[in-house]
């Protein structure tokens, strides 16, 4: 008979799923979020509507004209400089010499500093000569001696001692006189002298005020403040931008230009503004671009001719640098609107009408604009406000209608 088998029964539990199917459920969604914001970054591009400021320009060549006077060498020689490039004077400033003959100047010079140094020698020597120390002496001694005959009744002395003084005090002027009548013909030498040096050394003033320039070209005298309102577009076109380098000449030639003045407060631009819609009267910020210049500045519109093709512009600032060209490159700021702004890629046409689409409670919702002016990356729009977020369709066509 087999012995009794103890037999354990184990019940199984049923498997929870629930909490797997939460885990599953959050996991999915984070996923699908995943999923949405890498859309929302790679495919779908946002813009916050903020203020701005368009700037409309046209580009142009432009000639300088300003009131310039050439200064020309009254002779042939050498040159000696005696201002800077850029620098600025007054009326009567000296702005050089000119030197007609190198050799004989050098001798003139020579001579009158020897004269001079033979006055002052005399002149020292007169004022420390021992005979007239002497002298002076001698007549100090005489005239106390004539105090005290006087005083004790020596009449007979008295004559003789009044005789020796007259005697040396006539010697003391003649030595004096002597010696300034010869100090004074080495000055009159001296000043023969300078008036010869003066002949081939020929300084040249200033005559108007200004900013010196090295800067010449020949135009100086065709293109001015009195003709600028007749320049044609065959000027501005044919009119090159020559190599104005501040060269300092060391020699001059009669009548030949040796440097400028240039008024440098008011000047004008000719420019070609054909099409442009610009006015007369009106003020215009531009900007000056050449080399490695940037020069802003505001100009008045004073002048358009030759069938509305040439505008003149005044410029009343101080710029230094524009005695280096004359001719440059312009941007002119034809209109400028501000409100707010919109990149242009964000603008969709839907059934002919111009809008954006906005995001909202993560839909996107259509919205009509009035583009006010708009440049190539830019619009001034009417229809939204500061703070709304558009979609951008730079990275797809997929907002566009």
């Amino acid at each position: 008979m087999q012995p009794p088998i103890n037999r354990k029964v184990v019940f199984l539990k049923q498997k929870k799923t629930g909490s797997f199917k939460l885990i599953w459920i959050c996991g999915a969604a984070a996923i699908l979020i995943l999923i949405y914001l890498l859309f929302e970054h790679y495919y779908i591009k946002t813009y916050t509507v903020r203020q701005g400021t368009i700037h409309k320009n046209i580009s142009a060549e432009a000639i300088i004209v300003k009131k310039e006077t050439v200064i020309n060498s009254p002779a042939d020689g050498k040159l000696q400089i005696m201002v800077k490039p850029g620098e600025r004077v007054r009326v009567g400033t000296p702005l050089f010499m000119v030197i007609t003959d190198p050799e004989q100047k050098e001798n003139y010079e020579k001579h009158i500093a020897d004269l001079q140094k033979n006055i002052k020698d005399m002149q020292d020597s007169l004022n420390s000569s021992v005979s007239l120390n002497v002298l002076n002496k001698s007549i100090d001694d005489v005239t106390k001696k004539l105090k005290d005959a006087v005083a004790n009744g020596q009449f007979d002395r008295t004559k003789a001692l009044k005789n020796e003084l007259a005697k040396l005090t006539d010697e003391k002027q003649k030595k004096l006189q002597s010696g300034k009548t010869s100090i004074k013909s080495l000055e009159e030498s001296v000043n023969e002298l300078k008036k010869k040096l003066s002949s081939i050394e020929l300084l040249v003033n200033a005559p108007e005020a200004g900013i010196v320039s090295f800067n010449i070209d020949g135009m100086e005298e065709i293109l001015t403040p009195d003709n600028v309102k007749t320049i044609s577009v065959h000027q501005l076109l044919t009119i090159d931008n020559p190599s104005m380098t501040q060269e300092i000449p060391e020699t001059a030639g009669i009548n030949r230009p040796v440097l400028k003045i240039v008024d440098n407060f008011a000047w004008y631009l000719a420019s070609d503004i054909r099409n442009s819609g610009l006015k007369v009267g009106k003020n215009y910020d531009i900007a000056i671009k050449q080399s490695n210049m940037n020069e802003k500045i505001t100009a008045k519109l004073v002048d358009i001719h030759d069938s509305n093709s040439v505008g003149v512009f005044l410029v009343e600032k101080d710029t230094p640098e524009m005695t280096k060209f004359r001719k440059v490159n312009l941007e002119i700021a034809t209109d400028t609107v501000s409100g707010n702004m919109i990149p242009v890629s964000g603008i969709v046409n839907m059934d002919g009408e111009e809008g954006v689409y906005l995001m909202e409670g993560g839909s996107r919702v259509f919205r009509s604009v009035k583009v006010i002016s708009s440049d190539e990356s830019y619009a001034i729009v009417e229809g939204l406000k500061l703070g709304d977020k558009i979609l951008l369709g730079e990275k797809g066509s997929i907002w566009k209608h």
